[in-house]
């Protein structure tokens, strides 16, 4: 592939799928190999397309990253649809905040979706103790997703349709500044969905009257050991840019992590059952009701205990998620291996249409298991916002009578 003469401007994709500029000098279109139109170069910690580019079958790899490239560096997400492939450049570590943020009334809306089960307490109580009243969005129902379908395009997936549902409510609510963290990675070596990469651009362009706090969370690509220590790296700027930072911040970050990460049991409090099914997935999927279009609500009617993804989750890696890269898969693998030796009758997956890990992610676990020969029925649902109620019932209840029946089965031949 050709590239420009100006060597500032040469990208290099290392084998680990980094891509290193020598300088700061903005990436430029390319098409059919000839340098043309001159695009936005990326800002701060925001996605930003860089450059869009014909490229042909085989792909070119450097055979090494020059060392004197550090000045910018940016992970890329790459999409290629008939040989097109467009570069989405990020940068790993936040600048500092250039402008200040007052919320009217100091009070700052948290949708009530997504990673709000995973970082709410963490949030909650590190903005409240800095002086700000959090406004938590309602839960989720029809009527968030009619909102949030008037906002959102219809190509992504049901529950960032429901998010921006959550988010006109809040506006709604004459909510002016809204929470939407940046999340790249919670784990090392794990990343997220891009969904949640490229969120607060997406709230910003189809909520031009919201100002968006996005504070920047990349454990993997961090310098820090911790999600304890990381946090403080990530919450110092949003905290400067909400005009809020003080000498008691650092610990008050510190506490709101600790509380954030009190043991939740995934187990279902009711009294046991003759068949426990363990229903997983997105921790979304799992801890919201219409997200998860009642599938745990549905179990439990049919008389069957039902069980989540445990918290916190173990420690260690397992066989399931051998190579596999999203976080929201290496939780559902750790689940599934941990209920399996605690000998669920039944596994339902929830995943939804047009998602992408779920795509690779719940295929690749099903293989497993079938080349584990794991004898425990497993039931995929594929779920978006037209989902019809009454075929779940349907699956559901098939998918029980076969756990049920497995079960007896197994009693009689004992």
């Amino acid at each position: 592939m050709k590239t420009a003469q100006n060597p500032a401007a040469v990208p290099v994709i290392n084998p680990a799928g980094i891509m290193v500029l020598k300088s700061t000098t903005m990436l430029r279109s390319m098409k059919n190999g000839d340098v043309k139109n001159m695009v936005s170069p990326v800002r701060g910690p925001y996605f930003a397309p860089i450059a869009i580019a014909k490229v042909k079958a085989k792909p070119m790899i450097p055979r090494s990253t020059p060392p004197d490239a550090p000045s910018a560096i940016f992970t890329i997400l790459l999409m290629q649809v008939e040989y097109t492939m467009v570069v989405i450049g990020m940068r790993y570590q936040a600048d500092p905040p250039t402008r200040r943020v007052h919320p009217k009334g100091n009070r700052i809306g948290v949708p009530r979706t997504l990673a709000f089960d995973e970082l709410r307490v963490f949030f909650d109580d590190l903005l409240a103790a800095h002086g700000f009243k959090v406004v938590v969005s309602g839960p989720s129902n029809a009527h968030t997703l009619e909102m949030g379908l008037k906002r959102c395009i219809d190509e992504v997936c049901f529950p960032l349709k429901t998010f921006f549902g959550h988010v006109e409510s809040l506006l709604l609510d004459e909510v002016d500044t809204v929470l939407v963290p940046r999340l790249i990675s919670l784990a090392k070596g794990r990343n997220l969905c891009p969904k949640f990469h490229l969120l607060p651009d997406l709230i910003e362009q189809s909520f031009p009257e919201i100002r968006v706090i996005a504070p920047y969370v990349d454990l993997h690509h961090s310098k820090r050991d911790t999600m304890e220590q990381h946090l403080v790296d990530v919450c110092e700027p949003m905290l400067v840019e909400l005009d809020a930072w003080c000498l008691q911040s650092r610990d008050r970050i510190k506490t709101a992590w600790r509380k954030n990460n009190l043991e939740v049991d995934g187990d279902d409090p009711a009294r046991p059952a003759d068949v426990t099914i363990a229903v997983l997935g997105h921790l979304y999927a799992e801890r919201d009701p219409f997200l998860g279009m009642g599938v745990a609500r549905q179990l439990k009617k049919l008389g069957v205990s039902v069980v989540h993804s445990p918290s916190p989750m173990p420690v260690g890696i397992c066989a399931l998620e051998e190579d596999m890269y999203y976080e929201s898969t290496v939780r559902t693998a750790r689940s599934i291996e941990y209920h399996l030796g605690r000998g669920v009758d039944g596994i339902v997956l929830l995943t939804y249409f047009a998602c992408g890990p779920d795509s690779y992610g719940a295929e690749t676990l099903l293989y497993r298991l079938r080349s584990k020969e794991v004898d425990v029925p497993v039931l995929r649902l594929i779920l978006d916002e037209q989902t019809s109620a009454e075929g779940l019932a349907t699956r559901l209840g098939t998918f029980v009578d076969v756990a049920r029946h497995r079960k007896e089965k197994e009693g009689a031949s004992c």
